[in-house]
């Protein structure tokens, strides 16, 4: 009797957070030629590509530039005048569509709430983060010069950048070490997805007094109130903020020098809970906290503040407060940005050169936009001459932006400081430059482009062959806001339906694309930070009559498979001692069959639904 043991191998693989898709692309004979300054930029050939989320694009390329001077420094050596020297540069494009805005950002270390911390712009990404629950980094660049070693370079408080720092709306530095309110060097981000959406060159003003915010539980403000008075006694009804100040650097301990103020007893209020304190000077202060009333006089320790008045109405409000913020609010030029930084030397301005015969080679990071307000971020690696890294000059950096489209840019922070990442398709950070001192330098803010989250996603999924059922868990989503989740799979969008969404008649063993939106009574259409690649499965093949050809000698199998995707990875006929395997031609198996009344034989069959990943076994 004929015995068939049959070995059915399925496999299904969902990809949940994929964020790229990656192509390599060689292009040869490139003509496009960038001229600034008598400096040229070209690019020679491509060498990876990722779409990222909101068509945010990161490429790579292959490039070269020239200059109009010989240079010569210690990294490089000697280049010549207008001669091409190779280059490679990364670039990320983010579209002016909403769909992701760009962050100045600052490390805010738990266990220290006060000043500035260096770390390297990885862990600034994870940083912003945690303190931004719903939100995730797509990518990132360094951002301004910094007081790298400790020295009190850009104002008594170490390690800050030189420039202004504003983050989200939070103005932890209102000041510019340079002194310029017409700074063709200040950046700021609106974020608006309008064409005015990026700042440069206007003026950066701020406040002449503190504003004190309060806020209630659902971190909305309540109410705000000017701050007349600093480190001294208020007028009656008026408020007083109270802080320590940084002095430079302390002569003996080589670190943070500070003058301890105190606070007087009557109405006044010290902070219990420091969320962030960053006191620029001795009268620029940003402050974020719980604060609670005090009964005696005592000194504001290094790192806190404290509050005080006699208007007992504001008193009971700052007492019922979630939390208070002393900041000063930006105004003028850069009043509509949320986010607001500081470079370098200025490339472009509204289609302005800004001639720089900075002619020394380095790494380097710029920033700029286009003239639809689109940002481009951009890092060239140098110092490496033995990779064909050379890095470039000031004009040569003009003449790359204005390559990629720029009407606008600035140059930011360089040498081992240049950094460039995104998120990869491992939901991990990928560092895509060749930092030049090895490794990631500590640097103080970066630039980072970030999405919000969705508060839904998918739980469990279900996949055939030409069904594809995406199950979402919408826990955390609320409903009094939210009227409606969809979900688009290659251009046909659903709309999810008791959790659930489905999209059949699909093509068997084919790659599909899938992104979720939703709709508000406000608003329709809202992209979120959820989307990937989903494959279905190749078809279950089928096994006809299987002949078989008897001799004395040997028995001759001919199968009959009906495999249209290719999913059977393996059919082997054992018989006795002996296996064969099928390869398209028909098996011989040699056997005396002289003395055998009836012959036994097993077929095992391997097919894999989907190219052997997620394996699940079964036997017949």
């Amino acid at each position: 009797m004929k015995k068939i043991s049959v070995l059915k191998t399925l496999s299904f693989i969902i990809i949940f957070l994929g964020m790229l898709g990656l192509t390599t692309v060689n292009v040869t004979g490139a003509e496009t030629v960038s001229e600034f300054n008598g400096s040229k930029y070209r690019v020679t050939s491509i060498v990876e590509e990722n779409l990222l989320f909101g068509g945010i694009k990161h490429t790579k390329d292959n490039a070269e530039s020239s200059y109009t001077r010989n240079t010569e420094d210690k990294y490089i050596g000697t280049t010549t005048a207008n001669q091409f020297y190779a280059q490679s540069v990364n670039t990320l494009e983010i579209p002016n569509n909403g769909k992701a805005k760009v962050v100045q950002w600052t490390y805010l270390p738990s266990s220290s709430t006060f000043g500035w911390t260096l770390t390297t712009v990885t862990k600034m990404a994870s940083n912003y983060e945690l303190y931004n629950p719903g939100y995730k980094v797509i990518a990132a660049i360094n951002g301004d010069f910094f007081d790298i070693e400790s020295e009190a370079s850009y104002g008594p408080l170490l390690k800050t950048t030189r420039g202004v720092g504003v983050s989200d709306g939070e103005v932890i530095r209102a000041m510019d070490a340079r002194g310029l309110e017409n700074n063709p060097l200040t950046i700021g981000f609106k974020n608006n997805g309008k064409s005015d959406n990026y700042v440069q060159g206007g003026k950066i003003e701020f406040s002449n007094n503190h504003i004190l915010a309060l806020y209630d539980e659902k971190d909305n403000i309540i109410e705000e109130i000017e701050v007349k008075h600093i480190n001294q006694k208020p007028s009656s009804g008026e408020v007083a903020v109270y802080f320590s100040y940084p002095t430079g650097v302390d002569p003996v301990t080589k670190g943070q020098g500070y003058q301890l103020v105190d606070i007087p007893s009557d109405g006044a209020f010290i902070c219990s809970e420091p969320i962030r304190v960053v006191p620029s000077t001795s009268t620029d202060l940003y402050a974020k906290g719980k604060v609670t009333k005090i009964s005696n006089s005592q000194s504001i320790p290094w790192g806190s503040f404290g509050l005080v008045t006699s208007n007992e109405e504001l008193r009971n409000k700052i007492e019922k407060a979630s939390y208070v913020r002393v900041q000063r609010n930006v105004i003028g030029d850069y009043a509509e940005c949320t986010s607001i930084g500081g470079g370098v030397f200025p490339l472009l301005t509204n289609g302005k050169q800004h001639i720089n015969q900075n002619a020394e080679r380095h790494p380097r990071t710029m920033i700029g936009a286009k003239a639809d307000g689109s940002i481009v971020m951009a890092t060239v690696d140098g110092r490496q001459k033995n990779l064909g890294y050379y890095g470039m000059t000031g004009d040569e950096l003009g003449a790359t932006m204005q390559y990629y489209g720029c009407v606008s840019a600035v140059n930011l922070d360089g040498g081992g400081s240049t950094t460039i990442m995104i998120r990869d398709e491992n939901d991990k950070f990928r560092v895509l430059n060749s930092p030049s001192d090895g490794s990631l330098r500590r640097d103080s803010n970066c630039y980072l482009v970030v999405a919000k989250e969705a508060d839904f996603k998918v739980d469990s999924q279900e996949v055939t062959s030409d069904k594809i059922t995406l199950n979402l868990d919408t826990t955390d989503v609320d409903f009094d806001e939210v009227t409606s989740i969809k979900c688009t799979l290659n251009g046909v969008t659903k709309e999810v339906v008791n959790n659930k969404v489905t999209f059949d008649g699909l093509e068997s063993n084919k790659q599909y694309k899938y992104s979720f939106s939703y709709d508000t009574l406000e608003k329709k259409d809202i992209e979120v930070m959820l989307y990937g690649n989903i494959t279905t499965t190749k078809q279950i093949p089928t096994f006809g009559e299987l002949k078989a050809t008897v001799e004395v000698n040997k028995i001759t199998f001919t199968p009959n498979i009906n495999d249209l995707d290719g999913a059977v990875s393996s059919y082997v006929i054992k018989i006795s001692d002996k296996e064969e395997i099928y390869t398209g031609t028909p098996i011989e198996i040699p056997l005396d069959l002289t003395d055998l009344n009836k012959v036994e034989f097993d077929i095992l069959v391997a097919y894999d639904l989907n190219d052997g990943l997620g394996v699940v076994e079964t036997t017949e």
